[in-house]
């Protein structure tokens, strides 16, 4: 297969030692967007996607990733935040990067700041200044519209933004998104090293990715796959000292803490895993991801076949990238979430329709796939709310789904 777009050295440590283990034919080049019509989601185009290792540092990525593809310039809606669980998660790590770093009346400064609930949150509770900077921020969509103390920026961070002085840099979710992470991390370094500043990054723990063969939390957008040891050794080949390390939200994701400060090198924390470890991980990923794709795209055909209803709970890009994967967008029309200002909204490159709850009444479904098992006791509170029959599977049961690859009894589904 030719690909017009191919990534030659590692994105890290430039190396040319990369080993190819993953590859999708076609995933939507992004799946947050959310659109008023099916016809205009299903524009968006679908490209190729090689989840590639590089030999020598153990970093992760898609080789064939193509940065300056025209995106849609409608904002995005990603904010977790009405869900009990991730606001309860939000708030904890608030008020632990406030106690820890002395936080109080404070300037914070967020990089990809999203709807910027995180910066209004950690600026309530410490009295402290904040700048949110997002190049799809979007003031209709946002947490922010009465909050005191805060500014936005619809923009990229750039050096230009080194002219605000800063007590602590924070970067959740936003890392995975650039094509050269290392140019951007070495970009808050300089920052933070002007102004004495604590750095924070939050990423998804890619190694939890290939330890459950998930699949759908493979999406175009990110083009990065950290793990514990690839995040820390790329931030210690910068100059950063790390001051902690650790995994949190169901060890879903990497929290990183670091010093601006020019330090020595600092040992490896106990969650960095060695590279003969990742090494194995992804030779175990290449071998078992294939049979877990085939076993839930016969079983989401089988339930479609018996005229059976099935929807899918959780964010647009799980629910896409699942979809996309298996094959089956056609039988998985619907994907709930409980954020209103999704509902009614079509997903970019699959055209599934995001619906409310409530939605299911009259959808009636037989089973429902929760995409993030860390929700599945909101989402069994809900169900029975709604006095709803249906059967609730979470999506990361890995060894059920791939016992003797053979599909799930229905009635157990």
């Amino acid at each position: 297969m030719h690909y017009d777009n191919y990534i030659s050295q590692c994105l890290c440590c430039n190396s040319d030692k990369l080993y190819e283990f993953y590859k999708i034919k076609e995933l939507p080049i992004e799946s947050l967007q959310l659109f008023e019509d099916s016809q205009s989601a299903l524009s968006v185009p679908r490209l190729s996607f090689i989840m590639t290792l590089c030999e020598d540092c153990g970093f992760i990525f898609n080789r064939c990733h193509n940065a300056i593809v025209k995106k849609s310039t409608t904002s995005y809606h990603e904010n977790q935040a009405f869900s009990p669980k991730y606001r309860e998660f939000c708030e904890n790590l608030a008020a632990r990067l406030i106690n820890k770093y002395n936080l109080s009346g404070k300037k914070i400064l967020e990089i990809g700041c999203g709807s910027g609930f995180f910066i209004s949150l950690i600026c309530e509770m410490g009295k402290n200044k904040g700048l949110g900077i997002d190049p799809a921020l979007d003031p209709l969509q946002s947490d922010h519209e009465d909050d005191v103390g805060v500014e936005f920026k619809n923009d990229y961070y750039a050096e230009t933004h080194h002219e605000y002085v800063v007590d602590s840099i924070i970067c959740r979710h936003t890392l995975e998104h650039v094509i050269d992470p290392r140019n951007l991390s070495d970009l808050i370094f300089r920052h933070a090293s002007k102004d004495d500043a604590v750095v924070c990054i939050e990423v998804p723990d890619s190694l939890r990715i290939l330890e459950e063969n998930a699949f759908w939390d493979i999406y175009y957008e990110h083009c990065c796959y950290f793990t514990s040891g690839t995040l820390a050794r790329l931030f210690r080949s910068i100059g950063y000292e790390i001051v902690d390390l650790r995994k949190d939200f169901g060890e879903q994701y990497i929290l990183l803490e670091a010093s601006g400060a020019p330090a020595p090198v600092n040992g490896p924390f106990p969650i960095e895993e060695p590279l003969s470890q990742l090494y194995r991980q992804v030779r175990s990923f290449e071998a078992e991801v294939e049979s877990a794709r085939r076993v839930w795209r016969r079983i989401i055909k089988s339930h479609a076949d018996l005229g059976h209803n099935v929807v899918l709970w959780g964010s647009s890009s799980k629910g896409a990238a699942f979809a996309a994967a298996i094959d089956c967008i056609k039988e998985l029309p619907y994907i709930v979430n409980i954020n209103p200002s999704q509902h009614g909204r079509y997903v970019a490159g699959t055209g599934q329709k995001m619906i409310s709850p409530l939605a299911l009444r009259e959808l009636a479904p037989h089973l429902v796939i929760n995409m993030n098992a860390l929700y599945q006791q909101e989402i069994m509170a809900d169900l029975r709310t709604l006095n709803l029959g249906c059967d609730l599977r979470s999506i990361s049961e890995k060894d059920r789904v791939l016992r003797a690859g053979q599909v799930m009894d229905l009635g157990s589904a």
